[in-house]
């Protein structure tokens, strides 16, 4: 089969032959992504059956063959426009692995998802990212110290990527939209199924703010006890760093923890006292290695290396030719075009976005830069230069 499925409108190729992959039940889940790696795409992969049929569990061949036989009318390709419809309808969309739009850090981890589906702003993903995790009963000091934490990160330039839980998962998110940054939610449901209920209200505001919510399962998928552990390795695995703020011995926030680790990422933990069963999972962290903090500053100046190669990473993609002028600019001027644009007066982080045309998640990796360098200050939103 090699004749190319024309896409239903504002799909492209990759992202239907995708759809039509991810119907295909696979012996080992982490095999195919390797092999879907080394061949580029999913429509590589499919037009391969002496390399795919191999790789699928036996209950999938005959959906296989008819795609082969017939790729226009075969069942998962009509199942695949119509995944595509519902996520019209829900302002979603998908993103497949290897597509420029998939998140670059999230694609170096060993089983990264073969699929995204996310509603809200994709670019958000692309954004130097902090993980704030803990454990759903918090006490009132975790939720506080998980929305301070949060919203100071968030000011300074960081996305913040948590579960949608309830407890430190909740927090973080609503610490991060009073700092006036990005926040993604990544669940263990499908796009359609926001879980817990009672945080779809803090999803839509997620969205609405210029985050996203995203996920790897497809439509339609429940919560299921499975499926959090694979969440959590999106949760690390889209971060420089995961932070715990509150964890009992036996958690999942561990499970993320561990999980970062093992993807070459930086671990926090903020203590407890010694008799707060919420703070023993944190000094466990912290006995095997965890970086122990007792303030955003903290994580900030750890990171700041991690940082300035996703910068770099930013400015290499050039996204518009904007950024290519401006960088021209500070060539010729031998200055940061930031730093230009402040000169004297204070100026709102939104002005900024307007005036250098700069793609949001470059000019917040900027910012951030240039704080931890000393030459701007960055408050609630107002940035000043210091001279």
């Amino acid at each position: 089969m090699h004749t190319t499925l024309e896409p239903p409108s504002h799909c492209s190729t990759h992202q239907l032959y995708a759809l039509i992959l991810e119907q295909l039940a696979p012996k080992s889940p982490s095999r195919l992504t390797k092999t879907l790696r080394e061949l580029g795409d999913a429509q590589a992969l499919l037009e391969s059956p002496s390399v795919l049929s191999p790789l699928l569990k036996p209950e999938s061949f005959p959906s296989y063959r008819e795609f082969l036989e017939t790729p226009e009318s075969a069942a998962i390709t009509s199942h695949a426009f119509t995944t595509w419809e519902a996520l019209q309808r829900l302002n979603a969309s998908v993103i497949p692995l290897g597509s420029p739009q998939y998140p670059t850090l999230l694609a170096e981890i060993p089983d990264p998802p073969k699929l995204l589906y996310c509603q809200g702003n994709p670019t958000a993903l692309h954004l130097p990212a902090i993980a704030i995790v803990g454990g759903r009963n918090c006490t009132s000091q975790g939720a506080t110290n998980a929305r301070d934490f949060s919203k100071h990160l968030s000011a300074s330039g960081f996305c913040v990527i948590s579960g949608l839980a309830l407890g430190i998962d909740t927090q973080a998110h609503l610490g991060a939209l009073n700092g006036e940054g990005a926040t993604v939610a990544v669940m263990a449901t499908g796009i359609d199924q926001i879980y817990p209920a009672a945080n779809r209200r803090l999803a839509e505001d997620i969205i609405s703010k210029g985050g996203c919510v995203m996920t790897e399962f497809p439509l339609g998928a429940k919560p299921l006890r499975s499926s959090f552990p694979k969440r959590n390795r999106i949760i690390s695995g889209l971060s420089l760093g995961t932070l715990v703020v509150e964890a009992k011995l036996k958690s999942g926030s561990l499970i993320t923890a561990n999980t970062a680790v093992k993807q070459n990422r930086e671990v926090f933990a903020i203590p407890g006292s010694i008799h707060n069963p919420m703070a023993k999972g944190c000094h466990q962290l912290i006995k095997t290695g965890a970086k122990l903090v007792e303030s955003s500053q903290d994580i900030i100046d750890e990171l700041k290396g991690a940082l300035s190669i996703k910068v770099e990473e930013l400015n290499k993609l050039q996204i518009n030719d904007t950024s290519t002028d401006l960088n021209k600019t500070e060539t010729e001027q031998n200055n940061h075009p930031i730093l230009a644009v402040i000169e004297f007066d204070s100026i709102t982080v939104d002005e900024l976005a307007e005036k250098t045309q700069l793609p949001i998640e470059q000019l917040q990796a900027e910012i951030l830069m240039l704080e931890l360098d000393g030459l701007i200050s960055h408050i609630d939103g107002v940035i000043e230069r210091k001279f």
